[in-house]
Order: C-alpha cells, then sequence, then structure tokens
C-alpha cells in the first residue's frame, strides 16, 4: 500500500494527485511547499483562512530570500512523473485549481528553480490579490443571505 492510498484527518487532499508529489516533482522548497499547499487547499478544507496562512508563509518567505546568497538551481528538478504520466495542467485539472492558483503554484515553481526575486515579488503580489478578491465574494455572499433573512 502507498502512502497515496490514505489520508490521515479529513479528505481535502483526495483525488488522483496529493499535494506532496507536486512538491516532490517540483523539489519545492519548505517555503514554496507550505504557500503552495494552502493555496491549493483552500476551497476544500479552511476556506480564506488557509489563504491568510499562505500570505503568512509568502511574507516569511520574502524576509528570508531577501538575506539569502547561494547557487540557484541550475537545472529543471525533476522528482519523477506525476500518476498516469500526467503533467502540470492534468494536475491542475484533476485538483479543479482556478487560473489565479495556478499561476501562484507555477510562480512558485518557477521561482524554485531560477530563484529570481522578481517572479517571487509577483507571486506575493498575485496572492494578496487573490486573497483580497476572495474576501470580497465572501463579503457579498455574506450580505446577501443576511438581506434576504
Amino acid at each position: 500500500m502507498s502512502a497515496n492510498d490514505r489520508q490521515v484527518g479529513g479528505s481535502h487532499y483526495d483525488g488522483p494527485v496529493k499535494h506532496w508529489d507536486l512538491v516532490a516533482r517540483y523539489d519545492l522548497d519548505y517555503f514554496a511547499g507550505q504557500i503552495s499547499k494552502y493555496v491549493m487547499r483552500w476551497r476544500n478544507k479552511n476556506g480564506i483562512e488557509d489563504l491568510y496562512k499562505a500570505q503568512h508563509f509568502m511574507e516569511k518567505y520574502l524576509e528570508v530570500m531577501k538575506n539569502a546568497s547561494g547557487p540557484a538551481p541550475s537545472i529543471y528538478p525533476t522528482g519523477g512523473p506525476f500518476p498516469h504520466g500526467w503533467g502540470r495542467e492534468e494536475v491542475f485539472d484533476s485538483l479543479n485549481l482556478d487560473t489565479t492558483q495556478r499561476r501562484i503554484v507555477t510562480d512558485l515553481i518557477s521561482y524554485s528553480v531560477i530563484r529570481n526575486s522578481n517572479i517571487l515579488k509577483l507571486c506575493s503580489e498575485l496572492l494578496n490579490q487573490y486573497v483580497s478578491d476572495r474576501e470580497r465574494v465572501e463579503s457579498m455572499l455574506k450580505e446577501s443571505t443576511s438581506d434576504s433573512i
């Protein structure tokens, strides 16, 4: 039995591709892994709170990378194929990620490969805008619900 055949606690990672497979495949570091985890699961677990967690990790990631030094990886990391021989888009499709979620995760993967601080800054801005948009939608839904009562 594979570790992918079961999940301990909840069903927010149910599906043919698990988040840890994405992390392993693209060799994401701790912060990119945490940010992508919260961005990918927010609808299925803790809602907007998960997006706030992603923002918090991004804040720390930016702090850490601002002071980081060392060589960037020179080749595209490969941690083995996804199940069924899928590529990134098939994985995103299987997880029902919207366009912005896909962009955030793709930017994190790109950053983990080339270590360009501009990519991480753009990713941070995109994440902040995504959270702001989700907050606006939740607020509108709450208002419409309270108006109908």
